[in-house]
């Protein structure tokens, strides 16, 4: 469990139904086991480092701490992704961080990134950019196609946080120019 409050809901079937004494015996116990991330501290989460990673991101993914301490969750991470399918965990901690929480903000997650990632986050940032186009945000689409066009024209290439932040009508003019530029190469 990693939400905002501490748990408080009935652990057990005998906890919820509410029975005579001499009845209590015939209700089934079904206890659940549960884990309250909001209530352990980060030494009670320490046993195992890829174990960490995930609870650590869950415990803080609601707290209006997580933007402190989103640069140790993702050293954490970098250190999964040098393992097999590691880099796709990894992506899909930053697809979850992109969409799961109001917490930060794509400037936050991005400088995160990069401070913590490095060569990972480079691979990474597209994988970003791409969840953001599903969401509705055409910066993500055109963010995407400036940057190929960028690298194929062996023009510096953009950052995405710079593409992110600029409005969707110049994204297009600079798309357009780009277009332009190929076509008149004959690519």
């Amino acid at each position: 469990y990693h939400g905002e409050n501490a748990w408080s809901t009935a652990r057990s079937m005998r906890d919820v139904i509410s029975v005579d004494d001499e009845l209590q015996r015939y209700v089934p116990e079904f206890a659940i086991e549960l884990l309250d991330l909001s209530q352990k501290t980060d030494d009670q989460l320490r046993a195992n480092a890829n174990l960490k990673a995930f609870l650590l991101l869950l415990k803080y993914i609601r707290r209006e701490e997580l933007p402190a301490r989103l640069p140790e969750i993702l050293s954490l991470f970098a250190a999964i992704a040098e393992q097999p399918s590691g880099l796709d965990c990894l992506k899909t901690v930053l697809i979850y961080l992109s969409s799961g929480t109001e917490r930060i903000n794509r400037s936050q997650l991005l400088d995160a990134v990069a401070e913590t990632l490095q060569q990972q986050g480079e691979r990474l940032m597209p994988t970003i950019a791409q969840q953001w186009k599903q969401e509705g945000r055409e910066e993500g689409r055109l963010a995407g196609q400036i940057q190929l066009l960028q690298r194929l024209l062996g023009q510096p290439e953009s950052t995405l946080d710079e593409l992110l932040e600029t409005p969707s009508d110049k994204l297009q003019g600079e798309l357009d120019r780009l277009q332009l530029e190929l076509k008149r190469r004959g690519c």
